[in-house]
């Protein structure tokens, strides 16, 4: 077997530490095999579970796969999930559409659907908006205007002589 070391936080450990201590899995390494092949079972179609007794694991464990059968999912979370994904993409027009298509402009489901694609679009209206908050000297320390690489102004360049020819690369306009 491979060994490869994956760190968690804290928070999950102290989850999986109870499970362990409450039994519903022998060791943590047993927990983390199961996790990490009952995910790679439900994304890859062909995917031949190696831990021993998984069918049985799960089995035990009576895990609710209800949330992957799409044709199982309620139409309204059907159409909320369509609803944000078009509004992430910033096709508010398709979004708009779609709660149309579905739903009465007074049901309450549309009403909250429309709720949803107003935040997805302030939230991406405040995202394009904003520039990105750059701290160039550090935390807490304030940032250094625009200039030279130690924050001071640069010197004007001098205007160039009357006589002086202005072509090339170094020309200014006047």
């Amino acid at each position: 077997m491979a060994k490869d070391t994956v760190r968690y936080p804290d928070p999950v450990v102290a989850a999986i530490d109870e499970q362990v201590a409450d039994g519903v899995f022998e060791s943590k390494s047993e927990f983390y095999r199961f996790a990490a092949e009952y995910v790679l079972d439900l994304l890859v179609e062909e995917y031949e579970p190696q831990t021993f007794a998984f069918d049985e694991l799960r089995g035990e464990l009576a895990v609710d796969e209800r949330g992957d059968a799409g044709e199982e999912l309620d139409p309204f979370l059907r159409t909320a999930a369509a609803v944000r994904q078009a509004a992430l993409r910033g096709d508010a027009e398709a979004a708009a559409a779609l709660i149309d298509a579905r739903y009465d402009s007074t049901d309450r489901e549309a009403l909250l659907l429309d709720e949803l694609l107003v935040a997805y679009n302030t939230r991406a209206d405040r995202d394009t908006r904003s520039p990105p908050h750059v701290d160039v000297g550090g935390e807490g320390s304030p940032a250094r205007p625009e200039g030279t690489p130690d924050g001071g102004t640069p010197e004007p360049e001098p205007a160039p002589d009357e006589d002086e020819e202005l072509t090339g690369p170094t020309a200014r306009s006047r």
